[in-house]
């Protein structure tokens, strides 16, 4: 086997491994009639044309997590950007967290650096971003959920800081 046929098989079993676990969340919340009925599983699991990997995505996730702890604040802006731009490649489930916080990292370097309006801007869109993280249904009710709730209380208090 090729390094590539490797790795599709790997990421094969990655998408069958989530596919198992969300449908067993699912299952325990109560909305066994939907993944039977087969309207979640081909929609939100399955993979797409034209998307990135979900390694490539996951990365872009750790990525944007690495640009908050960057000292330089224009270099922090940066990556953030990167990890968004690349995150509009990704399914929604994984898209919507990594957005969301690559948002509120840039956001946060936008107001280290005075740029009041670019960072209340980017944290706007970043609740947006991390409130259909909450809804959508892989991420409902998951930690990923209870993280974006979370990130979406520190950026109001954030935003409110800012306010002049």
């Amino acid at each position: 086997m090729t390094s590539t046929s490797n790795s599709d098989a790997r990421n094969t079993r990655m998408v069958i491994s989530i596919s198992i676990k969300v449908v067993r969340s699912i299952i325990k919340r109560g909305g066994a009639l939907a993944v039977l009925s087969g309207a979640l599983l081909p929609t939100t699991i399955a993979a797409q044309p034209g998307r990135l990997s979900i390694a490539t995505c996951s990365r872009s996730m750790v990525e944007a997590r690495a640009a908050r702890s960057m000292p330089d604040q224009k270099r922090r802006i940066a990556q953030a950007t990167k990890s968004e731009r690349d995150a509009e490649l990704c399914r929604t489930d994984i898209a919507y967290p990594v957005r969301g916080f690559a948002l509120t990292y840039r956001a946060q370097a936008e107001a280290a650096l005075g740029d009041r309006h670019a960072a209340r801007v980017d944290f706007a869109q970043a609740n947006q971003v991390l409130e259909q993280c909450l809804t959508d249904p892989l991420n409902y009710g998951t930690h990923v959920g209870a993280e974006c709730d979370t990130q979406i209380s520190t950026n109001v208090r954030a935003l409110q800081n800012i306010e002049p």
